[in-house]
């Protein structure tokens, strides 16, 4: 078979971290800045993926609560 193209899928599985919205591996400003867009609205909609890694406490809802855990997460504290 040709397993080529954008998106193949070959039967693996994609590791999501919650956070982590550019998906690079690491928490950044950069995730935060993409999670406060996302809940103001302000920039391009949230894709499916995003809404899920963007809701760092699982209660279904984008808010100030999943900034400040993701704030924490990326300061350590």
């Amino acid at each position: 078979d040709d397993y080529s193209g954008l998106a193949p899928d070959m039967g693996g599985f994609e590791t999501m971290y919650y956070g982590d919205l550019n998906q690079d591996g690491s928490l950044s400003l950069q995730d935060l800045i993409r999670q406060i867009e996302i809940i103001l609205f302000a920039a391009e909609p949230a894709n499916p993926q995003e809404l899920i890694i963007a809701n760092l406490n699982s209660d279904d809802i984008i808010n100030v609560q999943d900034v400040v855990l993701l704030l924490e997460l990326i300061l350590n504290i």
